[in-house]
C-alpha cells in the first residue's frame, strides 16, 4: 500500500514538474522594437569595427533621424564622447518619471540561438560574469541567480519594494523562447522576494536610456547598452549600478 502511495506522489509530482517546465517553455513574450537594428551602444563604442562604420552612421541617420544615436553621430566623430552623449541624454530628461529602480535585462539575439539547458546552468551556477572571453560566446551576457539575489539583499536594506524591467529585441524573431524565460527567472526571483515587477518591454530604446538614466537606482544586466547607462549616470553624478 505505501509502495503504490509512493508512486502516485512520484507520478504527480513529475507531472506538475513537467507542466510548470513546460508553461515556461511555450509562454514568449512579444519583446521585439520594431526599431531594426537600432544598435545606440555600436555607435557610442564603435563596436561594429571599421568595416560597418559608414553602415551604422547611414543606416541611423537615415532610419532614426531624431534618435540619441543619431544626434551623437551628427555632433562627434569620436567613440566613447560620454560629455556629449550625456548632454544630449540631459536635454531630453523633461517629463521622464523618476522610478525608485529600473533594471535593464539584455535579451533578444544573444540569448535566442543558446541551448536552453545551457541557460538553466548558467542560471544555477555561482560563477561571477565579467563578459569577457570569446566575442561569440553569448552565455556572457546571462547573469545568474546568486547576481540578483545580491540585487535583492540590496534593494530589502533601500526599502525599495518595486522595481520597473525594461527590455526589447532590435532583431525580430518569431518568438522569444529563451529571453521570456530568463525574464521569468528574474522576475520569479524577485517576486518570491516581495518586490513586486512591473514590466515596461519592446518601448523606444532612447526612452529605455532615458528611464534608466532618470531613476534613483539602476540594476545592469550584460551588454554595450547597460554599460553606456552607467557611463552616463556616473557623468551626470547619479548614483552608480546597484
Amino acid at each position: 500500500m505505501f509502495i503504490c502511495i509512493l508512486v502516485v506522489f512520484i507520478v504527480i509530482v513529475t507531472l506538475v514538474i513537467f507542466l510548470n517546465i513546460n508553461n515556461i517553455y511555450n509562454y514568449f513574450y512579444d519583446l521585439y522594437t520594431n526599431f531594426n537594428e537600432y544598435r545606440l551602444g555600436d555607435v557610442y563604442n564603435g563596436d561594429a569595427g571599421k568595416s560597418n562604420e559608414k553602415w551604422l552612421r547611414n543606416h541611423h541617420i537615415n532610419n532614426f533621424p531624431k534618435s540619441l544615436a543619431s544626434e551623437y553621430l551628427k555632433k562627434t566623430n569620436e567613440k566613447n564622447n560620454i560629455k556629449i552623449m550625456s548632454n544630449i541624454v540631459k536635454d531630453r530628461l523633461n517629463n521622464i518619471p523618476k522610478y525608485d529602480c529600473v533594471l535593464h535585462i539584455r535579451i533578444g539575439d544573444v540569448l535566442e540561438d543558446l541551448d536552453y539547458n545551457k541557460i538553466i546552468e548558467e542560471w544555477n551556477s555561482n560563477k561571477i560574469n565579467n563578459e569577457k572571453g570569446n566575442f561569440f560566446d553569448k552565455i556572457k551576457y546571462l547573469r545568474n541567480k546568486k547576481y540578483f539575489n545580491d540585487k535583492i539583499i540590496k534593494l530589502k536594506n533601500l526599502n525599495i519594494n518595486k522595481i520597473y524591467i525594461i527590455a526589447g529585441a532590435h532583431v525580430k524573431y518569431n518568438q522569444y523562447k529563451n529571453s521570456s524565460l530568463y525574464i521569468d527567472l528574474i522576475k520569479n526571483l524577485f517576486e518570491s522576494n516581495k518586490i513586486k515587477c512591473i514590466l515596461l518591454f519592446k518601448n523606444n530604446p532612447d526612452y529605455d536610456i532615458l528611464l534608466s538614466v532618470n531613476a534613483k537606482k539602476f540594476i545592469n544586466t550584460g551588454g554595450g547598452f547597460s554599460k553606456l547607462i552607467i557611463e552616463i549616470r556616473n557623468e551626470m553624478n547619479k548614483s552608480p549600478s546597484l
